[in-house]
């Protein structure tokens, strides 16, 4: 990996962390600032790219878990 790579993958890395493991107000947009990205098309995109689901569906898949 190039050092961009590597920041890229760990942020995206901490995003994922953060979807699986929300509280009752995480959303999309919040974990996406929060990791450093200030778009969320490109954001989601690249979610989709690193780990092949959109990060809504990891989302809603943990906070069903919870409720």
């Amino acid at each position: 990996y190039s050092p961009m790579e590597f920041v890229r993958l760990s942020r995206l890395r901490h995003a994922q962390r953060m979807l699986e493991l929300p509280n009752a107000a995480t959303t999309v947009s919040a974990v996406a600032f929060v990791c450093g990205f200030t778009d969320i098309g490109q954001f989601s995109k690249a979610y989709r790219c690193s780990f092949g689901e959109a990060p809504s569906q990891v989302l809603g898949r943990a906070k069903s878990k919870f409720a």
